[in-house]
């Protein structure tokens, strides 16, 4: 996503791991280079050297004209970087630092995704809230950085690949600068220490929620509207069919409720497409009514199910074979590729249904998806006929739809 989200994908640093999560940020070695472009001898074929047709002492006039307005430039840069980046005092002891020792680092490659709401900003600027603060501090609480640099950014070499101004976000950026990354879960540590917009929406429903504002006919008080996900991460890589981008969301969950899956990845698809803070969802867990609408359910498919409690019986005291899908990946893989995921693709293309789904809740004429601006859930009524609340699964569509046991997703 991010979607979620949800949601900066990752990478390991290169040669040093292989298993970072997709939904984190990541920080990947690469050796410093400086690339020289090719530099050809000018091709006059007047004969004319660099005064062009100026006289000498108009050419020299404005050599030292050039010369000034670049030395100018160095010290209003000087005085802007020492600014921002002014060194203050050391946020740990001479003790502390001392006793960390000192660790080797390398030069590396960091991609990050980030929602941009409520930054002021990608590039650091003394205490503001800004991504490069943010992700400064997270390096220096897992360890990535020393205490000893942990005073002044410059002394881990920062520098971005793109920068971004306030409120931007990017599904994709980089920064380059020093890291310690002997550790073999830095990445981890370092997703740990960001705050959740700076890694994916995806995992705010991981856990044991309440999710009955995912479904149709129950109530919060419902004990079985609460439902375990183990997990819910998207493919950093997306695939590129005809015109359409395509990206693999993959959710590992104990039962599902009708709906559930749909209405969840429409919440975070629309909170990204809106850059809604993701504590909206934990605000869906509550006893308020909030109207989710469902994406199309073209694309949802089960992957397998999962049989741990009995695989572990099976083959400790059973004697039996385990149920293990992993022994046919090649032969279900070729089956998704050639019977489902075709059809998937080519009724998109000839349906356009995510294209209307989009298109229907932009003109979606009520109060009911407000939560996604900054008003918030209190802003988010639902509308009223004589006097009464309107069924909000009747004004979604879902009104035919009584049994939430009746089939998953």
């Amino acid at each position: 996503m991010a979607a979620g989200d949800e949601a900066p994908v990752a990478n390991a640093p290169s040669g040093e791991r292989n298993e970072a999560k997709p939904q984190a940020a990541a920080a990947a070695a690469a050796d410093a280079e400086t690339n020289t472009g090719d530099q050809k001898p000018g091709n006059n074929s007047r004969g004319k050297g660099k005064k062009g047709d100026r006289g000498r002492g108009e050419w020299s006039r404005t050599k030292v004209d050039k010369r000034k307005r670049h030395d100018e430039y160095r010290e209003y840069k000087r005085r802007k970087v020492s600014d921002i980046d002014n060194p203050k005092a050391n946020p740990f002891s001479k003790e502390e630092i001392e006793a960390e020792g000192r660790r080797p680092k390398r030069k590396v490659a960091v991609m990050i995704g980030y929602a941009g709401t409520g930054y002021k900003g990608m590039q650091l600027n003394g205490d503001e809230e800004t991504i490069e603060r943010d992700l400064f501090q997270a390096f220096i609480k897992a360890g990535a950085i020393s205490k000893a640099n942990a005073d002044d950014p410059r002394k881990s070499s920062l520098a971005r690949c793109a920068r971004t101004d306030k409120g931007v976000h990017a599904a994709g950026n980089v920064i380059s600068l020093k890291l310690i990354i002997e550790d073999e879960d830095v990445v981890d540590k370092i997703n740990e220490a960001l705050p959740a917009q700076i890694r994916e929406a995806l995992n705010k429903y991981e856990g044991t929620n309440n999710f009955h504002n995912y479904t149709v006919q129950k109530s919060h008080g419902d004990p079985s509207a609460k439902r375990h996900i183990r997990s819910f991460v998207a493919n950093p890589k997306p695939i590129i069919i005809g015109d359409t981008e395509w990206l693999s969301l993959k959710v590992h969950g104990q039962s599902f409720m009708m709906h559930q899956i749909r209405k969840m990845v429409g919440l975070v698809t629309l909170m990204v497409r809106c850059g809604t803070t993701l504590d909206r969802i934990a605000e869906s867990y509550g006893p308020r009514k909030m109207a989710i609408p469902k994406m199309p359910g073209l694309g949802l498919l089960l992957e397998r199910p999962v049989f741990e409690n009995y695989n572990k019986r099976a083959k400790e005291t059973l004697g039996r074979e385990e149920i293990d899908f992993d022994k046919y990946n090649d032969k279900i893989e070729a089956f998704k590729q050639e019977q489902i995921y075709s059809r998937i693709f080519g009724v998109e293309e000839k349906d356009n249904s995510f294209h209307t789904f989009f298109s229907q809740i932009d003109q979606f004429r009520s109060n009911h998806f407000l939560w996604l601006t900054a008003g918030g859930m209190k802003v988010a009524t639902i509308d009223k006929a004589n006097g009464k609340v309107q069924d909000v699964d009747k004004q979604l569509g879902d009104e035919d739809e009584e049994d939430p046991e009746g089939g998953e997703g």
